[in-house]
């Protein structure tokens, strides 16, 4: 059966089928949306180090039940706002501290900026540029990584995205009610609550195009900037009334070490925009871009007034984002998104010379690529996995679970429900601490070390005349011990 659908595409046109089977088309599209956002990814192992953090800290909150202040380690956490903690939280509350729970906000996160990107093609151009949009950001570099990984960055897309396209649907209406730019700066604060001040680029670009076209100032709605200080600065004004001493850690270093120095060790070096972004926001949608038809061409038949605003939503954060000295590749996922509609609307334009049968098999391949890539990522041996180092701990035994590492592993502390104790972690001298721990233990327990440890572990539980069980993990080691 497969065969013979294969063969009928051939010769098809895009155009031809949309005329046709336009409903069969935004089925296969939507379905191929949700496989990229829950298949094989919502029960993989959480990967150290960003994903075991985020979810640890989502845990802690649910047990605790201090939602306002973030804590890793049951120690406060400020490196981000919690938003993005209180949509893991929300999930785990549906799902259990679990994978799925963990990563269900992440999941909803990427499928509700997918339909929203192709409700604004759709808007813009049409229905077909709609079903485009959709399928180019579903099979996208950028997005699929943004929908795999726990972040901040598919939930911080996702309100930049719903900012923007509040003010384009009023920009296209401008004698309509302003209420959509009331919920555009309203959404803005959402998205400081989700990162900060990255949740603002888009108005670099907004800002300027808006005085350009309209020369007035009915873009700064007065009860949008309201609510803008209550949703995006109310939680920051209540911590540092709380805690004084943030507001300099905040300015120092969250925000000019980040963007003036390398005081996180980010990739700092200034060729580092061109392997880290480049890739991933350019070469990560070529599959789509090289269908629609030249450059050139498709960027000059978009409305001029469309054109120059997607130039700046893409080209002015990017820039910001090559001058800052902190750079991974999830930074720049928002700016996928005016490159999506770029792309859409020349697909779009191109309907009647795209063949169905190429656009099919672009779109089915890359989903069978993201999904055998998780797959292969779920399975494989990795000392990031902590999910597989959980399972090893757990197999060697009973008794309390301690950690001889250099930095503390969260996605571990997580599998364990927060029940790990560390020794030796922040560059303190291991072998000190172990034998330090040995001097005072008294009951059942399982060390966990990494395997280049394995050596200085043994030294010390000889010294302490204790025979441990050992279990070798590849890139672990777990001891079950009792003294």
């Amino acid at each position: 059966m497969l065969k013979q659908t294969w063969r009928a595409l051939d010769g098809l046109t895009v155009d031809e089928c949309w005329q046709r089977h336009r409903n069969l088309m935004w089925a296969a599209v939507l379905t191929g949306l949700f496989l990229v956002s829950f298949a094989g990814n919502m029960n993989r192992g959480l990967l150290e180090t960003t994903e075991g953090r985020y979810a640890e800290c989502a845990r802690e909150m649910l047990e605790t039940g201090n939602f306002l202040e973030p804590s890793l380690d049951y120690t406060p956490h400020w490196t981000k706002p919690p938003m993005a903690y209180w949509s893991m939280a929300a999930g785990m509350v549906l799902a259990g501290a679990s994978e799925p729970g963990a990563r269900m906000g992440n999941a909803v996160a990427f499928v509700c900026t997918g339909l929203l990107t192709a409700w604004l093609a759709w808007r813009l151009w049409g229905q077909l540029a709609g079903m485009a949009a959709l399928a180019v950001y579903a099979t996208s570099v950028l997005p699929v990584l943004g929908g795999t990984f726990l972040s901040t960055d598919m939930l911080l897309t996702f309100w930049e995205t719903l900012a923007v396209a509040c003010y384009l649907l009023w920009a296209n209406s401008p004698r309509t009610s302003r209420t959509l730019l009331a919920v555009m700066w309203a959404v803005f604060g959402l998205a400081f609550l989700t990162k900060g001040p990255p949740g603002l680029l888009p108005l670099l670009a907004i800002i300027p195009w808006h005085v350009w076209r309209f020369r007035d100032g009915r873009l700064f709605h007065p009860g949008g900037l309201a609510l803008f200080a209550l949703l995006g600065l109310g939680w920051f004004g209540f911590i540092i009334w709380k805690h004084p001493d943030l507001l300099s850690y905040y300015v120092r270093e969250e925000f000019v070490g980040r963007v003036a120095t390398d005081a996180f060790n980010r990739n700092p070096q200034w060729y580092k925009p061109l392997v880290i972004y480049g890739p991933v926001l350019f070469l990560g949608q070529i599959h789509w871009a090289w269908l629609a038809q030249s450059p050139k061409k498709a960027w000059l038949a978009l409305p001029r007034e469309l054109r120059s605003f997607l130039g700046l939503w893409a080209g002015l954060p990017l820039i910001v984002f090559c001058v800052a000295k902190s750079r991974l590749p999830l930074y720049v996922l928002p700016l996928s998104i005016p490159l999506t509609l770029f792309i859409a609307h020349g697909l779009a334009q191109h309907r009647e010379k795209l063949r169905l049968r190429t656009a099919a098999a672009i779109f089915a391949g890359a989903i069978l690529v993201t999904a055998g890539a998780r797959a292969i990522l779920g399975i494989v041996p990795m000392h990031q996995n902590m999910r597989q180092l959980h399972a090893g701990v757990t197999d060697a035994g009973s008794g309390q679970i301690v950690a001889l590492v250099k930095e503390k592993a969260y996605g571990l502390q997580f599998y364990a429900d927060g029940k790990v104790a560390w020794l030796g972690p922040e560059g303190g001298k291991r072998a000190d601490a172990l034998d330090t721990f040995l001097d005072n233990a008294s009951g059942r327990y399982r060390l966990v070390a990494r395997m280049k440890d394995k050596a200085l572990v043994e030294d010390v539980f000889r010294s302490h005349e204790v025979s441990p069980s050992v279990h070798d993990l590849k890139d672990w080691i777990v001891l079950s011990f009792e003294k």
